[in-house]
């Protein structure tokens, strides 16, 4: 029996219900991230009200997604599975968990930038914006490639190539906004300065654990084929 064998149940035990709530838990987290990159559509254009909205939906998803993780967690803790498939679900869970808790620190970074009515440069704030919607898809092809894994693991192995794709995109893009960013603060410094960079920082994580959870999603697909 392979280490990952739970992905292959043959009857409605506990265990499915635990990846049922594995998916859910994932598609919580492609919520707050897909409301992350809403509020950064909004700040761009300055409606900042309508920004602060898609804030609040960020933070109610990734607190559901936290409800999700610990119920799973303490399914897991009843040791029902097998230690090495309970170790894998484990750290699947709360690698992908950082997803959202990397996207709620975006938010959070403009919602303060928000307040204090700081503008992110139009440049830097282009830069921002398509680092966030690669951000978007890496976290959907997170979300089809836990789905894949019980049914067709090699696709799977395809999503976590499509990720680190992206994730790679986004070190370029970063870069770009860094740049843009010393030439604005070279010109100009303030305390707005340290925020940007920040927020800059903070997408780039949202980023690397989308790609940290493709690379868990890989050694579970090679132990299933």
């Amino acid at each position: 029996m392979s280490v990952v064998a739970t992905w292959f149940w043959l009857s409605g035990l506990r265990e499915r219900d635990i990846i049922k709530k594995s998916v859910d838990h994932v598609k919580y987290i492609v919520d707050t991230v897909n409301y992350m990159n809403e509020m950064i559509k909004h700040v761009s254009m300055e409606e900042y009200e309508k920004a602060l909205e898609y804030f609040r939906k960020a933070d109610e998803a990734e607190k559901k997604a936290d409800v999700v993780k610990r119920s799973i967690i303490e399914e897991l803790s009843r040791g029902v599975i097998h230690p090495l498939d309970r170790e894998h679900l484990l750290r699947l869970i709360l690698v992908s968990d950082d997803i959202a808790a990397h996207a709620k620190a975006v938010v959070r970074r403009l919602k303060i930038i928000v307040g204090m009515k700081y503008r992110i440069p139009v440049e830097l704030m282009e830069i921002v914006k398509q680092m966030s919607q690669k951000i978007v898809e890496a976290a959907n092809f997170v979300l089809k490639a836990i789905e894949m894994l019980g049914t067709n693991p090699r696709s799977s192995l395809l999503f976590a190539s499509d990720i680190e794709k992206l994730e790679e995109d986004v070190d370029v893009l970063r870069i770009e906004a860094l740049e843009t960013l010393m030439r604005y603060c070279r010109a100009e410094f303030g305390p707005e300065c340290i925020m940007f960079k920040e927020l800059i920082d903070n997408l780039e994580a949202t980023s690397d654990k989308c790609e940290d959870t493709g690379d868990m999603i890989r050694a579970i697909a090679i132990s299933l084929s």
